[in-house]
C-alpha cells in the first residue's frame, strides 16, 4: 500500500530528546536509550507521521531528567515537566515542528514539519488545580492523571488507589478548560471515578484489551471500560509494543497480524470502527526490537493497512484508523481559535 499521512496518538518526543536521543538524525545515527531506535523526526517524516500527540512524561523516582523524587511531587515534578515543555517550544521556535493549539490548526498544511499536539502523562507537574490555566495557555490540551506508579492526584496501574480529593478538584479544573482526559495508565478504580464525575472527552491514547492478553495487569483496559469509551465517543490508540498485542509478547516479538487482531478486538468491544487509531508509543521505554516483526520504523506502518484490507476493511475504515478518526475526535473537542 502506498505511503499515507498518519496521526500517531502517543509519542514521548521531548523525553527521548532529554534522555540523549538526537531527534534530528536518522534512527541509525541516533544515540540515547532505548536502542535500537526507531523514532526521530526524519523517520517520522519518512513514514508520513504528519501529526501526533507529543507527551510531557514525568514519573516519581524515574531515573534521568524526566523523573523527580517521590517526596518532591510538586516543585520537582513541575520543573521536570517544564523542561519538556521548553523542548517543544524550542523545536517550534526553530521550525523543527509546528504546534497544534486549536481545531483550525488541524487543517493547516503540514509541509515537511510534523504538527504536535501537547499532552501530559502523569499530572504531578501541574502544581495545583489552579495552575491548569497556565498549562492551557502553554498549549496543553490532554492530560493523563497518572503513570505507572500514580501521582498525588490518582492511582496508576501498578499502584492502584482512588482519586485523591485534590485529584477530584483537578478533574473539575481540567473540565473547565475543556481538556481531554487520557485513561491510559490510570488504575481501574480511578478511571471509573473520573468517568463518574466528568462528562469531558476521553481517550486511552496507547492501550490494549486486557482480556485478549489473558492478563490481570491494570495497564490494559478491561472490557467494560473499552465499551464505555466507545459509548462516550472517545478514542483508543493502539500501542504497538509486543506485550500489548499478544500474551506471548513479553517473551518474543509479535506479528503484524497480532496488531490487526488487537485492533479488531478493541473495535468489537466498542461496537464501531470509527473510534480506533494509532497510539504507537514508539521507543516509549522499549527499543524497536519489541515492535511486531516487519515493523522497525514508521515507514512500515502501511503493512498494518495491507492486513486490514485483507481482513475486509474498506478504504474509509482504513483511512479512519490511519488518521481520520483522530482528526474527527479532535475537531470536535479542541477549542476554536479565539477571534480577538
Amino acid at each position: 500500500m502506498q505511503k499515507k499521512d498518519w496521526f500517531d496518538g502517543h509519542l514521548d518526543l521531548a523525553c527521548l530528546a532529554l534522555m540523549g536521543r538526537d531527534m534530528l538524525v536518522s534512527p541509525q545515527e541516533a544515540q540515547g536509550p532505548p536502542q535500537p531506535a526507531s523514532l526521530t523526526f526524519p523517520s517520522m517524516q519518512d513514514g508520513g507521521i504528519t501529526q501526533c500527540i507529543g507527551t510531557i512524561f514525568t514519573a516519581p523516582n524515574f531515573s534521568g531528567p524526566c523523573g523527580y523524587p517521590s517526596n518532591d511531587a510538586v516543585e520537582g515534578a513541575h520543573k521536570a515537566g517544564v523542561r519538556q515543555l521548553t523542548m517543544y517550544e524550542l523545536w517550534e521556535q526553530t521550525r523543527v515542528i509546528d504546534r497544534i493549539y486549536y481545531r483550525e490548526d488541524l487543517e493547516r498544511p503540514t509541509g515537511s514539519r510534523t504538527q504536535v499536539l501537547l499532552s501530559m502523562e502523569g499530572a504531578d507537574p501541574i502544581r495545583s488545580p489552579e495552575e491548569v490555566g497556565w498549562w492551557y495557555e502553554k498549549g496543553l490540551r490532554l492530560v493523563g492523571m497518572a503513570w505507572n506508579q500514580g501521582t498525588r492526584y490518582a492511582g496508576g496501574n501498578a499502584r492502584p488507589r482512588p482519586l485523591s480529593q485534590e485529584g477530584r478538584e483537578l478533574v473539575h479544573a481540567l473540565d473547565q478548560y475543556g481538556m481531554i482526559h487520557d485513561l491510559s495508565h490510570l488504575c481501574d478504580e480511578a478511571a471509573w471515578q473520573l468517568l463518574e464525575i466528568s462528562q469531558g472527552p476521553i481517550i486511552a491514547s496507547h492501550s490494549s484489551s486486557r482480556s485478549s492478553l489473558q492478563s490481570q495487569d491494570q495497564r490494559h483496559l478491561p472490557d467494560d471500560l473499552i465499551r464505555a469509551i466507545g459509548q462516550r465517543d472517545g478514542m483508543i490508540g493502539l500501542n504497538l509494543l509486543s506485550p500489548f498485542l499478544h500474551s506471548h509478547g513479553l517473551k518474543k516479538r509479535t506479528q503484524i497480524d497480532d496488531a490487526v487482531a488487537q485492533i479488531e478486538i478493541l473495535c468489537e468491544y466498542m461496537g464501531r470502527r470509527d473510534t480506533i487509531g494509532l497510539g504507537s508509543d514508539l521507543d516509549g521505554g522499549y527499543g524497536a526490537n519489541t515492535l511486531p516483526t516487519g515493523i522497525q520504523e514508521p515507514k512500515d506502518f502501511t503493512k498494518i493497512c495491507d492486513r486490514l484490507a485483507q481482513r475486509g476493511w474498506n478504504d474509509e475504515e482504513i483511512d479512519g484508523f490511519v488518521r481520520g478518526n483522530w482528526l474527527r475526535f479532535l475537531q470536535k473537542h479542541l477549542p476554536a481559535r479565539p477571534t480577538t
